[in-house]
């Protein structure tokens, strides 16, 4: 595979620095097909000569690998980087040859594209190619530059294929989408971004060049009358539908999760659309589009599941004791990276509170970590709130508090880093206290696995990250999310609901307390629950570890009235020896009196 790669890679660049070599005198038959810069609805424009190297490899049957994917996208962000250059050489050349300024001509442009539109003259593309290139020559003659109509086609053209590439650039979609939000709230109101918007900043090279035409149209439009018209005649349908259309959300997002590609796979569109549908009165184009939409929906949604359906069956056959459920809390997830992560208590996994902090130079927005990932299928723009910058030589530590990190078979921690994944030194720890060196995250992967660091049945309900002062654009990890792949469920409960002081006999009160634990535990109808009894330091050690043990015991015997046989128990007492803050003030003595039922989903009975 890689020796075709680099094959392609030779053929590539000669026919690009050919290409370079006769580019300063390119500005013929070829140029003089481009864009126009305004006409009406297009028919006649040609499809785009683009094309998609990774989509002529699969279409060979040929298989690649990561580190080969990564090559072939930099070549073709090479090639496209070539492309811009010639492109923007012949521009400089022709603008040169009269001698124009290129911000005065890219003024006289918006001019001329202005008066074009508030005549409102109707033509065919090349109808209007001509009449366009003709107020070019006209203009200019008028500020003393002579030009043939030729120049004027070839000079329009030349400042089209410039602005194009500033549209197109499939590495600079963040930036392309802005605009296009921002021309239409400047035209259309203030709105939330939604179908119009995703649908005109979807690139397909079918329609490319039409779809380019209408952004330049709507950029120079004045009016909220101006930029329908100019919509209406894009889709080519009545302006009730196009209504219709700018109250649609965003229908082609890209998908966090399993769960958001099913509902997103049960999409109905609301009941006005449907009935404009079944009217009869519905355009072919309006029908269309619509039907489409559906489709390529319906088809990321399939996408999405058969990967997830992936990394479910991966973890069930590394850990098959773990109880498998159709409509449980497990959930699958996607990284910035498209790396699909199964994680069986779904949003339980993440860590969900900020014990300390001390971020580094330029970190940031510490609370951006804090639960399940929310930026994975955005582009990252490195300082977002909903990411925590880290920062250089910054430290941050996290708590699991409805869940624990335990090993299981496989990657047991997953960091959602954004960017480039930088090396960060990794602790866990059961109290907050005492910690465990894991190691360091670094290279192409967020995957943990504690295995070689723990005993078995060990749980851990803290994490430290600690950035390894590597610079870059933003210094240290910037990170969405951290969640536990295998943990238990972590349930805990105040001794003083549960107990009198020094007393391991129930209160009457508590029955309504531990109903509401067995509700929650319910959620998974088979499991191995751990009760563990907790106290401070006050007293006796020997009688501390005594309580907590009977205390336990009490909670586990009223557990197992509530629930059925399918879950097996284990009872613990730990006294004073694993606080979860120090016990230096009356509060924090009352957290750590506590008891915690921890909950491992099995299909063991």
């Amino acid at each position: 595979m890689h020796e075709k790669i680099k094959a392609m890679k030779t053929v590539f660049t000669c026919l690009i620095l050919a290409l370079i070599l006769c580019a300063c005198g390119n500005t013929s038959e070829k140029k003089k097909e481009a864009i126009p810069l305004v006409t009406e609805n297009n028919n006649d424009s040609e499809t785009d000569e683009d094309t998609d190297l990774f989509a002529e490899i699969e279409d060979n049957g040929w298989d690649m690998d990561d580190e080969a994917k990564e090559g072939l996208e930099n070549f073709e962000k090479f090639l496209e980087g070539i492309e811009n250059f010639s492109t923007e050489m012949n521009y400089e050349m022709l603008l040169n040859k009269k001698q124009l300024n290129r911000a005065e001509f890219k003024t006289s442009i918006e001019t001329i594209t202005k008066e074009r539109l508030a005549r409102s003259q109707p033509t065919n593309a090349k109808e209007e190619a001509a009449a366009y290139a003709a107020d070019i020559q006209k203009r200019m003659q008028q500020a003393g530059i002579g030009m043939t109509l030729a120049e004027a086609v070839d000079l329009v053209a030349a400042y089209n294929a410039s602005e194009d590439q500033k549209l197109t650039s499939k590495y600079n979609g963040a930036e392309t989408e802005m605009e296009i939000n921002t021309v239409l709230q400047k035209n259309l109101g203030k709105r939330t971004p939604g179908f119009i918007e995703e649908n005109l900043n979807n690139y397909e090279v079918t329609t490319n060049k039409k779809r380019l035409q209408t952004l330049r149209k709507i950029a120079a439009s004045t009016s909220e009358t101006e930029t329908r018209n100019i919509l209406i005649a894009h889709y080519e349908i009545t302006l009730e539908e196009l209504l219709l259309l700018e109250k649609f959300p965003k229908l082609l997002e890209n998908l966090p999760s399993e769960k958001a590609a099913i509902a997103s796979g049960a999409y109905k569109v609301p009941q006005v659309v449907s009935n404009h549908l079944k009217s009869g009165q519905a355009s072919p184009k309006f029908e269309e589009i619509i039907a489409k939409t559906l489709q390529r929906k319906k088809e990321l949604s399939k996408q999405f599941l058969a990967e997830a359906a992936k990394a479910r069956r991966k973890f069930y056959k590394d850990n098959p004791s773990w109880y498998k459920s159709e409509d449980g809390v497990d959930n699958t997830y996607i990284d910035e990276r498209n790396n699909f992560v199964f994680l069986p208590l779904g949003d339980l996994s993440f860590a969900d509170a900020i014990v300390s902090k001390n971020l580094g130079t330029r970190g940031a927005n510490s609370e951006g970590i804090i639960g399940p990932p929310d930026m994975s299928t955005k582009r990252f723009n490195e300082v977002d709130s909903k990411i925590c910058n880290l920062g250089l030589k910054g430290q941050i530590t996290l708590a699991f508090t409805n869940n624990s990190l335990s090993n299981v078979k496989g990657p047991d921690l997953y960091v959602f880093e954004m960017g480039a994944i930088e090396p960060t030194n990794l602790e866990i720890s059961k109290n907050g206290m005492d910690w465990i060196a894991v190691g360091k995250i670094e290279g192409g992967t967020a995957m943990v696995d504690i295995e070689p660091f723990v005993k078995t049945g060990d749980t851990f309900n803290y994490v430290r990250l600690t950035d390894l002062e590597t610079s870059s654009g933003i210094p240290g990890a910037d990170i969405d999310a951290v969640a536990a792949i295998g943990g238990a469920m972590l349930l805990s409960m105040d001794s003083a609901v549960l107990f009198d002081s020094g007393s391991y006999t129930l209160k009457e009160s508590a029955a309504n307390e531990l109903q509401k634990l067995a509700n929650k535990i319910k959620a998974f109808p088979k499991g191995n629950i751990t009760v563990n009894g907790h106290t401070d330091n006050d007293g006796n050690p020997a009688a501390n570890f005594k309580l907590s043990e009977n205390r336990a015991k009490q909670v586990a015997q009223e557990l197992k009235k509530l629930l059925n046989k399918a879950y097996s128990f284990t009872i613990k007492g730990y006294g004073e020896t694993n606080p979860i803050v120090p016990n230096t003030t009356k509060e924090n003595k009352q957290k750590n009196r506590r008891v915690e039922i921890l909950i491992v989903p099995t299909n063991n009975q």
